[in-house]
């Protein structure tokens, strides 16, 4: 996606030879993507800065980051989850500065959840708040390949038991992909 002032909404990119979604471009916002069982990063933020991604789910594509930014300024990664697939949950490039992640579920990575090398001005001025971490080889790595404190609000705890992969039956003893109430009568 190339351009600016792009907004990418209830998108689905699965089993693509390469990169799910690549964003060219200043000011975009991304919303609900999914992206999954790709061979390379699930979205990749090259060169678009001051744009936002939220409410997404990126997990299981087979690139060393699930997200990628690179050349990516004061982006903004909101309410997203990440699981599984490669190594790095985000990796966010050297020369992508003031970047806020907030309020994300990033899980199972086996190396970190977060890899920060920015180092674009000198000082690590990206921010991660309110973050759930949860089975991650480490949960921050800072661009000398320290591990970093957890921020403010953020949380490395229990397993949030919740299944990335739909089983794709309604119930274990049935073929049915869908399920119908005709009754309505569940609250």
């Amino acid at each position: 996606i190339d351009g600016t002032y792009n907004v990418l909404s209830n998108l689905t990119s699965y089993g693509n030879t390469g990169i799910g979604f690549e964003i060219l471009g200043d000011f975009t916002t991304a919303s609900a993507l999914t992206s999954y069982a790709n061979t390379s990063y699930g979205i990749y933020f090259n060169t678009a800065s001051r744009s936002i991604m939220r409410e997404s789910a990126v997990f299981s594509n087979s690139a060393t980051s699930q997200i990628r930014a690179d050349i990516s300024d004061y982006n903004r990664y909101v309410n997203n989850t990440i699981n599984k697939g490669g190594t790095d949950g985000v990796y966010v490039g050297s020369a992508s500065q003031g970047s806020i992640f907030r309020n994300n579920i990033i899980t199972n990575m086996t190396d970190d959840g977060i890899e920060d090398d920015n180092a674009y001005t000198g000082a690590d001025d990206t921010i991660y708040t309110y973050n759930y971490f949860f089975g991650n080889g480490r949960n921050i790595e800072d661009s000398t390949g320290a591990n970093v404190s957890l921020d403010l609000g953020s949380i490395s705890s229990a397993d949030p038991d919740y299944y990335p992969n739909d089983s794709g039956t309604a119930d274990a003893d049935s073929t049915t992909t869908a399920l119908e109430d005709d009754l309505q009568g569940w609250t």
